[in-house]
This record gives C-alpha cells, structure tokens and sequence, in this order.
C-alpha cells in the first residue's frame, strides 16, 4: 500500500553533480519563512560521521541529523541555507531505506514541510511533488533510473534552473506546482 504524503517533495536526479542539492538551496532561502526539513539520501556508503548525531544504525543503514553547518557537505550547505533539520540517509537496500524513513516517522520528523533527496522513495510514498534533475551539460547516468512518476523535469545549465522557486507553493499543507495560464 502506498501512503499520501502531501507535505513531501521529493527530488531525485538523472545522474549525479546535476545539481539537486542547489536546487534544494534555492527552495530553502525562497521559502525561509517555513521550517522546512531535508533529507540527503545516499545509496552509496561513506565512512564520514564528523558533524553527525546518528540516530540509527543497523547494518549497512545509517540515519544521522547533521550538525556541522561549516563543512563542504551537501547536509551542511542545506543547514547553512536555511533548513531547519538536515538528516544524512545512507543505505544499501530499499528495506534499509524504508525502515529509516518509518523510524523518521515515528519521530515525528515527517509531519511539516519536507524535502527529500531521492526518486526510490516514490515507489513506496505519494508526495505531493516530485521533480527530477537534469543538466544540460552532464551526460544521463549509466545506472538506470528507478521507475517512479515525476512531475516535472527541471533542467540546470549550470548556472540557473528552467523552474524557478516561486514556481512552486506551499499551500495547505502542502506542496504544489504553480498552475500555468
């Protein structure tokens, strides 16, 4: 079963260095009106914790809430811009990955504005939006992208993004696409 999550934008990429982080920075000093928490999800293991306050781990999955707003990380560009939590994900199956989104759930973490770095999640959640990241200039990944509904396909030329933050509201509780005339 698949729940609705309308406060969740989830934003996912067609490779990496597309820019997602950026835009996630754009939409966090767009809406700094807003507590708006962010997730980093990364299928890829690191061994960095400096910065981190980890809140579980369990084999090959590591939730942690950054803390370190002066490092070079994503996490940390995401708290220097506004968040008001940043959490780090790291996995290594989607069972992983959904037993650390429960446990942000039953923190009660999952219930404001939220952002959320990744398209796997779309194939067990409803948010209410999901955009995906391209480059013009960075060729598609290799890896095939997980096949999950997106809303809009946002382009980064490296300097600016086709959807511009105003594009999008926070309404109701939740996340929508500014309608087109």
């Amino acid at each position: 079963m698949i729940y609705d999550f309308p406060n969740i934008m989830l934003l996912s990429g067609t490779g990496r260095n597309v820019g997602k982080t950026t835009f996630v920075c754009h939409l966090l000093k767009h809406f700094n009106h807003l507590e708006i928490v962010t997730v980093k999800v990364s299928p890829h293991w690191h061994q960095s914790r400096q910065g981190k306050v980890i809140l579980l781990e369990e084999g090959r999955l590591l939730l942690a809430r950054e803390t370190d707003k002066e490092s070079y990380k994503d996490t940390s560009r995401m708290l220097r811009c506004g968040a008001s939590e940043v959490f780090y994900l790291q996995y290594t199956s989607e069972e992983f990955l959904l037993r650390a989104f429960e446990h942000l759930i039953d923190m009660n973490i999952v219930s404001g504005p939220m952002i959320i770095e990744t398209a796997i999640l779309g194939k067990y959640i409803k948010p209410a939006l999901h955009l995906r990241i391209s480059r013009s200039d960075v060729p598609p990944s290799d890896k095939p992208l997980p096949n999950v509904p997106f809303d809009r396909l946002v382009t980064f030329d490296g300097e600016d993004f086709d959807l511009k933050p105003g594009s999008i509201c926070w309404e109701n509780d939740s996340w929508t696409l500014e309608a087109k005339i």
